[in-house]
């Protein structure tokens, strides 16, 4: 959402800056002629990523994602901090010991924070790595 959040501060800056008080224009034909700023990020927000598949619309009632449909297991990872991130590698790694293999079990691994850098660690391979690094 970081192309998002950039496009917004421009247009509020741009916004800004022409109805600054020592801007030369006439204020009230300003004001009859200009939408509101918000219609203005919205139609922004509407041209730009309206169709790019990252934003997604709540929904008013439950409904399953179309990301999650015909998955049956998902591994969920919260976040935590670099305490969490220990907390998992030695988590994992005794799962491991056990013949449990975390990346393979689940369809879709999510996360937050510590919890997303763990699950990309286990998806992609690198937390075998740093398992061999590490002395449990």
């Amino acid at each position: 959402m970081f192309r998002r959040d950039v496009l917004k501060t421009a247009l509020l800056g741009a916004a800004a800056i022409a109805t600054a008080p020592g801007a030369p224009q006439d204020t009230a034909l300003a004001a009859e002629s200009a939408p509101p700023l918000d219609a203005l990020s919205d139609e922004l927000d509407r041209q730009l990523f309206g169709d790019d598949g990252l934003a997604r619309p709540i929904p008013t009632q439950p409904t399953i994602s179309d990301l999650a449909k015909g998955l049956d297991r998902t591994l969920v990872l919260g976040g935590g901090g670099e305490y969490y991130v220990a907390w998992y590698c030695g988590f994992f790694h005794g799962l491991y010991d056990h013949g449990l293999d975390m990346a393979a079990l689940p369809e879709m691994v999510v996360g937050t924070s510590a919890g997303s850098y763990m699950g990309s660690s286990l998806t992609s391979g690198h937390f075998l790595r740093l398992r061999s690094q590490f002395e449990f």
